[in-house]
């Protein structure tokens, strides 16, 4: 092999299909990301203008709330993001012994088990944004926030990263792709 052909970049990987849902998590995953950005920004330019007005004994009176409200949806719209990177912390003392084979089960099964848990807590994260909607439910802060607001940026992260999940499922079984580089202790 030629130093050419080896700094030749990879072409796509797998069939068509599983590259254009690939592309589709990869591009949602990265909004998401841009909007868990924007909402750490928008949260320190609240927390700063709350620290400017208590230096005059005045409060916005909706920097609690509308800051926890934020830190969720930070913590959920980013964390599709970071798995798809490889940044999620994984503890493998145990699988990194395990020979390719058994290293590649326990990887399908891992994936597996943290979809399913995803998928059941979205399915009741979806039941709780339709009785929120239908009810028309809002917080009892100083400014009355519409609780399926923070309750679907919850369940939009949820369906992220399940879709991730599902992508590196797929990965595995179809083109026998392991995360195993990914970041560890």
């Amino acid at each position: 092999m030629s130093a050419a052909e080896t700094l030749k970049p990879a072409g796509p990987k797998g069939p068509v299909w599983l590259r254009f849902i690939a592309a589709v998590s990869q591009r949602a995953n990265l909004t998401a990301a841009y909007v868990a950005v924007t909402l750490v920004v928008l949260m320190t330019g609240l927390i700063l203008l709350e620290i400017g007005l208590r230096a005059f004994s005045l409060s916005t009176h909706v920097t609690d709330s509308w800051v926890a409200y934020a830190v969720a949806a930070v913590t959920f719209l980013s964390m599709p993001w970071v798995l798809e990177q490889g940044s999620m912390l994984r503890v493998s003392v145990l699988v990194a012994r395990l020979p390719a084979v058994a290293r590649k089960i326990a990887e399908f099964f891992g994936i597996v088990l943290s979809l399913a848990a995803v998928l059941f807590v979205l399915s009741y994260q979806w039941e709780t944004v339709g009785k929120l909607i239908r009810r028309g439910t809002l917080s009892g802060d100083y400014v009355p926030v519409p609780l399926w607001i923070p309750a679907l940026v919850f369940l939009i992260g949820l369906i992220l990263l399940a879709l991730q999940l599902l992508v590196m499922l797929l990965r595995l079984l179809v083109l026998s792709e392991s995360s195993e580089t990914r970041l560890s202790l």
